[in-house]
């Protein structure tokens, strides 16, 4: 059980890890590039120690994001860790009102993302208890952490 997976859209590769990116390079011999919302070609069930999803969660449709993080939970071991993050829409709303963001700039980005490409083009935004909520729903898995740092949100759950 030392697999460790690292999901990203154009982010960064993590030594030691499978680098899975749908929008890498395919010369690029430290990502494998795919798609991410189901990732079975490339990790076994109960096969990773740790996965990360980091950002990545925002860019699917509110209708499929539950079981593209099921299909990512199923992945984990038992013992193994899921960390996944996200923007809080609740924090964005509460940075619009108290006006702590530039409405033209910074206001879109974090409602919208890049939108460089489609696949950088956030198609949902949701609180970290939601997120929560949607892990602890099939009972297989324990919080082990939730923590903020300005709008992003992470969230740690253990598999039992």
């Amino acid at each position: 059980m030392n697999l460790k997976v690292n999901l990203t859209i154009a982010g960064q590769a993590l030594n030691g890890y499978l680098n899975i990116d749908p929008l890498a390079n395919p010369k690029d011999e430290d990502k494998i590039a795919t798609d991410i919302s189901n990732i079975d070609s490339f990790v076994d069930h109960n096969s990773a120690e740790l996965l990360l999803a980091l950002d990545v969660l925002d860019f699917f449709p509110l209708q499929v994001r539950q079981s593209v993080l099921i299909n990512y939970m199923c992945k984990i071991a038992h013992g193994g860790s899921l960390i996944v993050g996200g923007l809080d829409i609740r924090e964005i709303g509460r940075a619009l009102f108290y006006q702590n963001l530039d409405l033209r700039r910074e206001a879109n980005l974090h409602l919208f993302g890049p939108c460089d490409h489609v696949m950088r083009s956030k198609k949902s935004l949701i609180t970290m208890d939601d997120t929560v909520e949607m892990i602890m729903n099939p009972g297989q898995f324990e919080i082990q952490s939730k923590k903020f740092d300005g709008m992003h949100y992470l969230v740690e759950a253990k598999r039992n």
